[in-house]
């Protein structure tokens, strides 16, 4: 997930270090239990809130808004990240810690009135508002969280941080928020589902009283640096650094291009499931999100292993071919698609290829951030990956498939993810004669 903030990492002294391991399991906990939180409403809202409307009779229309309403506030947190980042920042002492409590909090009470939103199912625009509210808020959350675990994480241990909380993530999003509350909805309703998924998120918000007011000091500037932090929080210098330069835009077009069709497809697969392939509301929760998850863990794991032996702009234009084949394929395969031999293995293979180019992506980002803006700068490619995936690709779903039916649906977004290969290919390009011009 992005991240914003952050500043100098002093260095722990001698008698500091003794009690380093405790302090950063204690961050590590802290910032897990709240990724799992954003992962718990995130699989809710995919495989338990939109399945049931479907269910209901909503077209895929109203759930494509839907959706997007809630990618919107996602889209759009590099506007406030810089106002957080100054209100709950490493200066604040145990206000940091007080802001994410209260963030939580209020994304558990506005899920709960999502609770009694669901239980009228004509008022659309009520669930589309309050679906909203909450993102908003988890986007909030995911700001602070992430500034939480820059400061309070040692620079040696953050690799191991990202892979744990990712890992916290996914078990919301693949079991406890899907395959979980879609028991539970199809046993007592959507409405208790809603309410147990509010329940948990406020026991989350008990996460960050782990961290101590030191902990929570850490990151502070020096004196020496308020210039250039100041200078690195600027959202007008990081737009003219993206702008100014081929590569930072050849980025910001790849962040647009690469998960435009992903988005689409997270609409497209609920008519697929359920009406194509006449699946109900709880195998949709039950069956498909835990293997999807099981798969990304899988999948995530490799990536990280061979991204960075292969360059990320190669990884980056072979995740980008194989997920646009495996879209074309579940159009191509339709007729087969009754056996679950191949649809699991369907089901495998985007699992894999979205890992291994969600992977070679934000590493390829993070290579062209600008090391004079760089947490700003990176801040802005993942507003524009959110925008892309979030907003624009859901509102993207619903046209092939009006367009071209579900077949045709799918080769065409297979074709809309080959787009990608161009400015990844680009990128590779620069990258081979900046390496040859520097050796």
């Amino acid at each position: 997930m992005p991240y914003y903030g952050g500043g100098v990492e002093p260095l722990p002294s001698p008698r500091a270090r003794g009690g380093d391991t405790a302090a950063t399991w204690r961050s590590l906990t802290a910032v897990s239990a709240l990724y799992l939180a954003q992962g718990m409403v995130a699989g809710f809202g995919m495989f338990v809130l939109i399945p049931l409307l479907q269910a209901t009779g909503v077209d895929i229309v109203a759930h494509a808004w839907i959706l997007a309403s809630g990618g919107l506030p996602w889209a759009l947190k590099i506007l406030w990240a810089p106002a957080l980042d100054r209100l709950a920042g490493p200066e604040t002492g145990l206000r940091r810690r007080r802001v994410v409590i209260a963030l939580q909090l209020l994304c558990a009470l506005a899920t709960g009135s999502l609770a009694s939103a669901t239980s009228v199912t004509d008022s659309l625009l009520a669930i589309a508002g309050v679906w909203s509210l909450i993102n908003l808020l988890l986007a909030l959350q995911d700001v602070a969280v992430d500034t939480l675990a820059i400061d309070t994480i040692p620079r040696r241990r953050r690799g191991l941080a990202r892979g744990v909380m990712q890992i916290a993530a996914l078990v919301g999003s693949g079991w406890l928020g899907s395959a979980g509350l879609a028991r539970v909805a199809a046993q007592s309703g959507l409405a208790s589902a809603t309410s147990l998924l509010a329940l948990a998120l406020a026991l989350l918000a008990c996460a960050p009283l782990l961290l101590r007011r030191v902990e929570l000091g850490r990151g502070r500037a020096a004196p020496g640096d308020a210039a250039s932090a100041a200078d690195r929080r600027s959202l007008r210098r990081a737009f003219a650094l993206i702008v100014t330069d081929r590569r930072a835009l050849l980025g910001a077009l790849l962040a647009l291009m690469a998960v435009i069709a992903d988005g689409a497809t997270g609409v497209l697969a609920y008519p697929f499931f359920m009406e194509h392939l006449k699946w109900t509301p709880e195998q949709f929760g039950t069956q498909l999100a835990p293997l999807a998850s099981a798969v990304q863990l899988v999948g995530y794991t490799a990536s990280a292993l061979v991204v960075d032996r292969l360059r990320h702009a190669r990884a980056l234009a072979i995740g980008t071919v194989a997920l646009g084949c495996v879209y074309a394929s579940w159009g191509a395969l339709d007729p087969w698609l009754a056996d679950p031999r191949v649809l699991y293995s369907l089901i495998t293979a985007e699992g894999l290829a979205a890992a291994l180019l969600n992977t070679a992506l934000l590493a390829l980002l993070m290579d062209l951030a600008d090391t004079r803006a760089r947490a700003t700068h990176f801040v802005l490619y993942m507003a524009l990956i959110n925008l892309s995936r979030l907003v624009l690709g859901r509102l993207l779903g619903p046209l092939p498939l009006a367009l071209f039916g579900v077949s045709g649906a799918w080769i065409f977004l297979g074709a809309v993810q080959a787009l990608a290969l161009g400015p990844a290919l680009a990128l590779g390009l620069t990258e081979r004669r900046r390496a040859a011009a520097s050796s």
